[in-house]
């Protein structure tokens, strides 16, 4: 806390002391709206930021659809989700899981979506090497698709 501010809750202070019962509810309630719009200002600005981010995402995703599929590696226990010119690598545990997703869905918008939030969590490298920013990002649905044709 700086100088400045202590000395401004100070001065603040001794002017409450002077103040009736009734002046001092009003200025607790004007103090919690202060406090709320001081919130809802961060909030926003944080959503701004992510807003930012997700415009670039959508600009620096390319316009036409890529090229999705998986590629099992010589071992057997290790694959490639290739997504248009991006080869991420994937372990069998991964990819087991991303199945059970799949599988799970009730319909490719749920799965899509199951996805990207498995995707957010345990693998969010996987969103921005794909430049997938959001779950309704058309390459989920590819993906969802191909797990089910590959390996269901």
């Amino acid at each position: 806390m700086s100088d400045e501010h202590k000395k401004m809750i100070s001065e603040i202070s001794s002017v409450l002391k002077k103040l009736d019962l009734e002046s001092l509810a009003f200025i607790r309630e004007q103090a919690g709206v202060l406090l709320y719009n001081m919130e809802v200002r961060e909030r926003n600005k944080e959503n701004r930021e992510l807003s930012q981010q997700n415009e670039s995402l959508i600009h620096n995703s390319p316009e036409k659809d890529q090229a999705i599929y998986f590629e099992q590696l010589k071992n057997g226990k290790f694959f490639n989700l290739c997504i248009g010119k991006e080869h991420i690598f994937m372990d069998y545990k991964e990819i087991k899981a991303l199945l059970k997703i799949a599988s799970a869905a009730e319909n490719p918008s749920q799965g899509a979506l199951r996805l990207y939030n498995w995707f957010k969590r345990e693998r969010k490298d996987v969103l921005i090497d794909a430049h997938i920013g959001s779950a309704s990002h058309r390459a989920l649905l590819s993906i969802y698709r191909e797990l089910l044709d590959t390996f269901d």
